[in-house]
């Protein structure tokens, strides 16, 4: 799993439009079920009763995690019967 620093979301977020909007219905008191942030202020969405953080519309930040998932030494392609297979 890629690291992601919450900074990195959090300026993101600030920039993305669908997070403003759910900021701005939560302080208008409107309920939105399937979005909640939590203590640290990341989004969090419930796909099939499960959380999944909400990754910002941001071509920057989706680059970076992409290579931090893919570039990594551990995102290789394990095969068991034979070992690494890069």
């Amino acid at each position: 799993m890629p690291c992601v620093h919450p900074c990195w979301l959090k300026e993101a977020y600030s920039a993305d439009p669908f997070v403003t909007e759910i900021k701005q219905r939560l302080a208008e008191g409107k309920t939105e079920t399937n979005l909640a942030f939590d203590s640290t202020g990341m989004l969090y969405c419930l796909v099939q009763g499960q959380p999944k953080l909400y990754v910002p519309n941001s071509p920057e930040l989706r680059t970076r995690l992409l290579r931090e998932a893919h570039d990594a030494a551990t995102a290789g392609h394990w095969i068991l019967d034979t070992g690494y297979y890069p």
